[in-house]
Parts: C-alpha cells; structure tokens; sequence
C-alpha cells in the first residue's frame, strides 16, 4: 500500500522517499508509530494505512443465522436441488434471527421464493459452490453509509487522530491517512462493499470535527490499486 502510493506521487512528479517503517523499528526514540515516515517534496510525512470496516459482529451474526438455518432446514433445499439464499439485514438478536428463520420457512415449505420489503429468502438452482444455505447481509444498520463509516470506524480512527497522528503533528510532521478500499482474501465483509468517495469523505469530516483534529493528506485506494487523492 505504501509503494502504491509512493509509486502515484512518482508519477505525479513529486519526489517520494522511504525513510522509515516506525512501526517496525523499536529503536526510535521520538515516540512515532505510523506505518511509513516518508520524504514527499522536503515535507516529512507520517503515514498510516487502514481499511474502514462494517460493524464488528456482522460476520458473528451471519454465522449465527447460517449455522440456525441448517439446523432448521437440514438437507430440505438440496433434496429438492435449491440452495436457500436469505439476503437480510442480519442481527445476533434472537428476535431477528427467528423472524428471518420464518421467512427462510416460508420459502422451503412453499417452494417459492419470498420477499419482505428489502429482505429475501430465495431459492437458487443448487450447486455445490453454493451449497445448503447462503446469507447475504446488507451491511449497513442504517440506510445512512455515512452514519455506518462513523459508526464503525469512528473510535478506531478517532484514537489515530487523538494518539498516534496528532503525535505526528507535533513533531512536524504532515499527517497522512490512506485508506485501502481493496480489502484482503482474509476481510470477509468490509472493504469491497464501502461507499463513494465522496461519501467517505464526509463520513471522515464528521469523525474529525467530533476530534477536534485532521488529517492534513487523505488518500483512498480502490480495486485496481488505482490512487485517488481525497485531500492533499
């Protein structure tokens, strides 16, 4: 992610030097965690990378409901050569996880697939990537994204603003977020489903007015690592 960007601002015309990993070198005295202290056009610049992530149980609730629908179900769908796919905003709330069972139900007893407003349990040809059962969060718990970013990610990169980057800052250093839209093979849900940039934006506006801090340079990597300057 760093040479990305060290990689774009080369490109660009700017001069990018690596000068250090911080959070590798337990040897510095000055206190500086960042992921990268870079030489940008005789600016220092303190580095960190993240990616904004959903709502932390969501992959433990889609788990719960899963593992429910199969107890539920069995082998009922597959018998019948369907694969159960329940698309729902999804909750380890007992109330919810029964509601969307019953919605499941509704669709294996009949054989028909079943709306309910923006949720769904649908019966698809069977195969064996898919399996028995498929559930497919809509990842927000609102329909306000900006409101899901803060909701988030809002402590996490509050304590970057309030700790390590405002640390930064107090060296000299001008402070850079750079935020990978990419995600990983290991990041279930998260980075491939986050919002416009625009969006992010503003989400990063209300995180930091709540902080009374800033980031000086935003930087956002998205699938094809192409490099888009949010702020610079």
């Amino acid at each position: 992610m760093i040479a990305l960007v060290s990689a774009d601002l080369l490109r660009s015309g700017s001069s990018a030097t690596l000068l250090d990993r911080p959070d590798r070198n337990a040897s510095r005295a000055d206190g500086l965690t960042v992921d990268a202290e870079l030489a940008v056009d005789g600016e220092r610049w303190a580095m960190d990378v993240t990616t904004l992530r959903w709502h932390q149980g969501l992959e433990g609730a889609v788990q719960k409901l899963q593992a429910r629908l199969k107890r539920e179900f069995g082998a009922q769908p597959e018998a019948a050569e369907w694969t159960l796919v329940v698309t729902c905003h999804v909750s380890a709330d007992e109330k919810v996880v029964h509601s969307l069972v019953e919605l499941a139900r509704q669709a294996v007893v009949s054989g028909q697939s079943q709306d309910r407003a923006d949720e769904a349990a649908a019966l698809w040809p069977w195969t064996p990537e898919l399996g028995t059962v498929v559930v497919q969060p809509w990842l927000g718990q609102s329909a306000n994204l900006r409101e899901e970013i803060v909701l988030s990610s809002g402590e996490p990169l509050g304590k970057k603003l309030r700790g390590q980057l405002k640390h930064a800052g107090e060296l000299g250093y001008r402070t850079c977020l750079v935020i990978d839209q990419r995600g990983s093979s290991d990041l279930k849900f998260g980075a491939n489903f986050l919002p416009l940039p625009g969006t992010i934006v503003a989400a990063l506006e209300q995180l930091e007015a709540v902080a009374g801090a800033s980031f000086d340079i935003l930087v956002l990597v998205r699938e094809g690592d192409t490099v888009h300057w949010l702020r610079r």
